[in-house]
């Protein structure tokens, strides 16, 4: 039994045998942030949402304020559907490290998708701001900007984006978020009723989970790359994250 091998069932999705192996690996180690935030999301990956947040309870109790800790823990709330709670951790990650674009994004992410469109839209502002290359929240925001009929700023958040991206399609990494938001009502594709978008490569553009560009010590490495640093992020992104852009952009 050993950590290394709980966390490789867990990045392999073999989700049974990750679990019994960070058990074991918890029964003698109880105390083990690194064990309780892996196996933390082995419980969200089998949607057994409360086991989930006890282990991110504890892991907040011995460490507390740890912005990926809270990250983690508000995707869990999320999928509760305790979404203000789960506001909450993300404004909290967000106070820990004003200066990581991450952050921002990845609570714009959650943002879009509760609905608060002009929130998410200052998040993904304030997170170019801090990181002007970001394709994922470029597109994001453009997607954003488009609902309230800002078609030209859309546009121009799509084209930077593709420049960036260099046509390529950039997929969000993490799962949970992609299957978590499956559900939720879909952003308006750029093709309705707007020709501006149509007329430039008639695409359909989805909304991606914020991505970290950098990735923290190998022991922290997981399925869940939308909640992981930058460099300390310069963070999930990606909300946030793990997130953005391409040619046909989408979490497919």
């Amino acid at each position: 039994m050993s950590l290394q091998r709980g966390v490789s069932y867990l990045n392999e999705k073999k989700y049974e045998e990750a679990l019994i192996e960070l058990n074991l690996y918890l029964d003698d180690h109880p105390k083990d942030v690194k064990g309780l935030y892996h196996r933390g999301i082995v419980h969200r990956k089998k949607e057994d949402y409360k086991a989930s947040l006890k282990d991110f309870n504890q892991c907040l109790e011995y460490v507390p304020d740890d912005a990926d800790f809270l990250c983690d823990r508000a995707i869990t709330y999320f999928q509760m559907g305790e979404s203000k709670l789960c506001i909450k951790d993300m404004n909290r990650a967000v106070e820990l490290e004003p200066n990581n674009p991450f952050r921002y994004a990845s609570r714009a992410y959650i943002r879009g998708h509760l609905k608060y469109t002009h929130d998410a839209i200052k998040d993904y502002q304030k997170a170019l701001e801090l990181d002007p290359d970001d394709a994922i929240s470029l597109n994001n925001l453009g997607l954003l900007e488009e609902q309230l009929g800002r078609m030209g700023a859309a546009k121009k958040r799509y084209d930077r984006a593709d420049e960036l991206t260099k046509g390529e399609e950039v997929e969000g990494p993490d799962e949970t978020i992609k299957k978590l938001l499956e559900e939720s009502t879909p952003i308006k594709d750029a093709e309705e009723g707007n020709k501006l978008i149509e007329e430039r490569k008639k695409e359909k553009r989805k909304e991606i989970a914020p991505k970290a560009k950098e990735k923290k010590p190998e022991y922290w490495k997981t399925a869940k790359e939308v909640f992981t640093q930058k460099e300390v992020f310069t963070e999930f992104i990606q909300f946030i994250k793990d997130t953005i852009s391409g040619k046909k952009k989408g979490n497919d």
